[in-house]
């Protein structure tokens, strides 16, 4: 999952839900995710090395999906409290498409991740997390409309 400004996608989804909840479930699943700043770095050292073939770009850490929502809550002051008590449910449920999505583990080797000895890395979960948030408040807080746009990378050759 690419996420980032503009993305659409789970994140909105979870970021308001993280706003909304004060009891989130505490599920133990690992997520293959990549940060729009870090995918941009990525193609951009792609196109500089004229690299070509198959690449698995991600964060360098897989993500949680009960770490993430904790985050975003924290970083609007929100008190969120996390639960164990809904695993089995959610156990039980995640035959279901979107259950699973969200719950489920869904990655790839970090190994087929690394591209050469470049780091690519930009950002890490936390603070691409207080870059969306940072400004999704300011727009609230200056009374601008929220407009999804699409995540899009655009690669221009000097």
């Amino acid at each position: 999952m690419v996420y980032g400004k503009g993305c659409k996608g789970n994140y909105p989804r979870l970021a308001k839900l993280a706003l909304k909840t004060p009891v989130f479930p505490k599920i133990e699943n690992k997520r293959s995710m990549i940060y729009i700043d870090n995918l941009s770095e990525f193609v951009k050292q792609l196109i500089d090395n004229f690299s070509s073939g198959l690449f698995f770009p991600q964060n360098a850490e897989y993500v949680n999906t009960s770490e993430m929502v904790r985050l975003i809550a924290e970083l609007h002051g929100k008190k969120i409290r996390m639960t164990k008590v809904f695993n089995p449910f959610i156990n039980l449920m995640s035959r279901i498409g979107t259950v699973n999505k969200v719950f489920g583990n869904l990655v790839y080797d970090l190994p087929l991740s690394k591209y050469g000895g470049a780091n690519y890395h930009i950002r890490d979960l936390k603070r691409s997390i207080e870059l969306i948030e940072l400004e999704s408040e300011q727009r609230r807080e200056y009374g601008e409309r929220t407009k999804t746009t699409r995540c899009s990378i655009r690669v221009v050759k000097s």
